[in-house]
């Protein structure tokens, strides 16, 4: 058997990007800054693992990075924008193992988004 055989029969690996969008009931306020200052109320639309869209009335954003805090948590999840229109903002996000666990701490919603990532969790079922 050779090495190209062993590859074929292997199932590829889950790439974040491929997990699906969700909608939520989540909320929260949205910061140009990291620390305390201006901030604007925002409702996540729709949320995958590597990114959010965003609505609220907000104003033209101009930093490429942004910071939203979830209502009910502490974390502040540093937030890359991807575009903002009429839509809403997309933003992209990258959350290191600590974030993450922290967040499914605090949040139920944010729990489930990411159990439900796990390939074959609901298998059992």
């Amino acid at each position: 058997m050779s090495a190209n055989d062993r590859k074929s029969r292997m199932p590829p690996p889950v790439e974040r990007r491929d997990f699906a969008r969700r909608p939520t009931s989540l909320s929260g306020e949205l910061s140009p800054t990291q620390g305390a200052g201006e901030t604007w109320p925002v409702t996540v639309r729709n949320i995958s693992l590597t990114g959010m869209l965003l609505v609220g009335e907000l104003p033209v954003i101009e930093n490429s990075r942004i910071y939203l805090v979830l209502e009910g948590t502490h974390s502040r999840i540093p937030c890359d924008l991807v575009s903002q229109n009429a839509n809403g903002v997309r933003v992209k996000i990258k959350l290191d193992d600590l974030e993450i666990d922290q967040l499914m701490q605090e949040s139920d919603t944010y729990a489930s988004l990411i159990l439900e990532s796990i390939p074959g969790i609901y298998s059992a079922r």
